[in-house]
Order: C-alpha cells, then structure tokens, then sequence
C-alpha cells in the first residue's frame, strides 16, 4: 500500500494517473518512473531525505546532475564543484 493525498491505495495495481495538485507518496526502495501525459506539464520528484551515492538509481544510467557545457566562468557553484569536492 501507498498514499495518494492521504488515503490508502494499492500500490502494485497499474499505473497511478494523478490529476493536477494531486501527490503521491512511493515508499523506499520502490523502482517507479513518471511522466506527463496529453497537455504540457511539471512533473517532479520531491525525496524525505536524500543521499546522492546510495539513494539514486537510473535504469538508463543518468547522473545526479546534467553535463554543462559552459560558456562562461561560473557563478554560484554547486556542491560538489567546490574546492573540497
């Protein structure tokens, strides 16, 4: 079982449509993938807590961040391009 804004459903029965503000809750550990259907929207994913080198898991093998082709000296780093990463 899992959450849907709250109430109980199953989870293993299919694919969950969601209509808009609705959420879910995926438990950890579960394999799952998501997207939009029909008119444009934004779809995200939002961890309890996350840890990056134990929590993340692609079937297509994507990394945590996208590859940057950078045109220009960076401006605000993120966390692993510091001087300690």
């Amino acid at each position: 079982m899992t959450r849907m804004d709250g109430q109980a459903i199953p989870l293993y029965a299919g694919p969950i449509h969601l209509v808009a503000g609705q959420s879910i809750t995926i438990p950890r550990g579960v394999q799952h993938r998501f997207w939009g259907e029909g008119e444009m929207v934004l779809a995200a994913e939002v961890s309890q807590c996350n840890d990056d080198h134990r929590d993340n898991f692609f079937l297509d093998g994507l990394g945590r961040f996208s590859t940057i082709d950078e045109d220009a000296p960076a401006h605000r780093l993120l966390w692993n391009e510091g001087a300690n990463a």
